[in-house]
């Protein structure tokens, strides 16, 4: 059975790394199986990092880690917001609306420190989804609900990022077709639903 990348990401060593404005291009290798990794990485001025890294399967997942003592509530819906682009929410109810649109496998996972959350499905002759926000962008935002009441937003800075993503993800960002019609359909309903919990 393959193991959830959740379990692969928290395994890894570090062997290099190349800075860029926000953004950290992190090559790690596998103690266990030598395979090579490449991450996009960025950090807030506390501690807390966001991760983007492809997966075995090809997909793209965003791996969002709080600083100690700082939780996630159990599935808690994470918001995502690239400059004044409209907020991407990510949780269980995206991940059960994947899987009811085309048959996904897992597409979300929860541990107290970290989420981790598919973002692209990353074929860029169908569309590059978020990333044609990231490669532009200056700053991303991060909203996590400690509890039903409260929020909690992090900044984090995400200047100069194409040529880390683009050496991150294995990838040109030239070669990006117009958004698939389906990657549309989701956006459109994960909008509708984006209101439920600010």
């Amino acid at each position: 059975m393959k193991a959830f990348p959740l379990t692969l990401f928290l395994i890894f060593v570090s062997v290099c790394q190349f800075a860029n404005a926000g953004w950290t291009l992190v090559v790690t290798k596998d103690a266990m199986t030598d395979e090579i990794r490449k991450e996009a990485v960025t950090s807030d001025s506390l501690g807390n990092t966001v991760t983007l890294r492809r997966d075995a399967d090809n997909r793209v997942w965003f791996y969002f880690q709080l600083a100690s003592p700082q939780q996630f509530r159990p599935n808690d819906k994470v918001l995502l917001r690239v400059d004044t682009h409209e907020p991407r929410s990510y949780g269980p109810m995206y991940d059960r609306l994947l899987a009811s649109l085309d048959g996904h496998k897992k597409s979300y996972s929860w541990t107290p420190r970290i989420v981790a959350a598919l973002t692209w499905h990353g074929n860029a002759k169908h569309g590059c989804g978020i990333l044609d926000e990231l490669v532009p962008g200056k700053k991303m935002l991060l909203r996590y609900h400690p509890s039903d009441l409260t929020y909690v937003d992090l900044d984090f800075d995400i200047a100069g990022s194409k040529a880390v993503l683009e050496q991150a993800l294995d990838m040109k960002i030239d070669d990006c077709a117009e958004e698939s019609s389906l990657a549309k359909e989701v956006n459109a309903i994960m909008e509708s639903h984006r209101t439920g919990q600010q």
